[in-house]
């Protein structure tokens, strides 16, 4: 990392200036860093400065720079490390952020498991929609590895695994970076509810109910595969909501 891109939050303002404090002065703080990110001035990897050399050059409180780099972690715009070379680095591009706030609106009853589906539905129908178009031979045969994954798997917990990379791969096939991210984050949290559930029959037979959506893929034939994905994930919310899905869901 550049001396310019590590001191890109705190060259805005003069060293020491001061401003009126208030209780929001935080936003102030989030928004500069967001900015600097859009800008290019902080890319993934990229650690601040310290809270005390934040709070100088800004003319905020170190308590109003500490909760501006809360809030961005808790939005997924930064993550901490401990040790000698810890401190807050600007996170990798990923659904962690979106997962979190999903999830937490289901623990609160904001959301439904009905909601969940219907999201993972419209989402997944479209990455079908454009993988057809646009899924190559790696794409594709990614997708049937984790089938096979699955069908090898000897334990609960890797043919979940396998589960949620069958998803997630179709959204990589899709080539469209923000569908995958959201496909991405609503299926962390079916998958977490199944690994919470643990039904005794996840994965099996898996290839043979999910292979047809690839083969329809795989022939570019749009309507057949889009038609299959929705059925199955029809099919998939009814046994999770026979099994107790949606009181789990708001018990997280």
């Amino acid at each position: 990392m550049s001396d310019e891109q590590s001191s890109a939050v705190i060259e805005r303002a003069p060293a020491r200036a001061t401003r009126p404090q208030s209780r929001r002065v935080f936003e102030d703080v989030c928004k500069q860093i967001r900015q600097d990110v859009t800008l290019g001035k902080l890319r993934s990897g990229d650690k601040l400065p310290s809270e005390r050399d934040m709070a100088e050059q800004l003319g905020v409180s170190r308590a109003a720079v500490r909760e501006a780099l809360r809030a961005l972690e808790a939005s997924g715009v930064l993550e901490f490390r401990k040790g000698v070379y810890g401190g807050a680095f600007i996170r990798d591009m990923s659904s962690t952020g979106v997962t979190m706030s999903i999830s937490d609106m289901l623990s609160l009853g904001n959301l439904s498991l009905d909601n969940l589906t219907e999201t993972r539905t419209c989402l997944l129908s479209f990455a079908v929609r454009m993988a057809c178009e646009r899924a190559t031979e790696e794409d594709l045969a990614a997708i049937e590895a984790s089938l096979e994954q699955v069908d090898r798997a000897t334990d609960m917990n890797s043919r979940i695994a396998g589960i949620g990379a069958f998803y997630t791969l179709i959204a990589a096939a899709a080539h469209n970076g923000v569908l995958q991210i959201l496909i991405e984050a609503v299926t962390l949290i079916a998958t977490d509810l199944l690994t919470k559930l643990r039904p005794q029959t996840v994965g099996e037979g898996l290839s043979q109910r999910r292979q047809p959506i690839v083969n329809a893929i795989r022939a570019r034939d749009t309507d057949t595969a889009v038609h299959l994905m929705e059925v199955h994930l029809g099919q998939l919310h009814a046994y999770v909501d026979a099994h107790g899905g949606a009181k789990v869901l708001q018990s997280k």
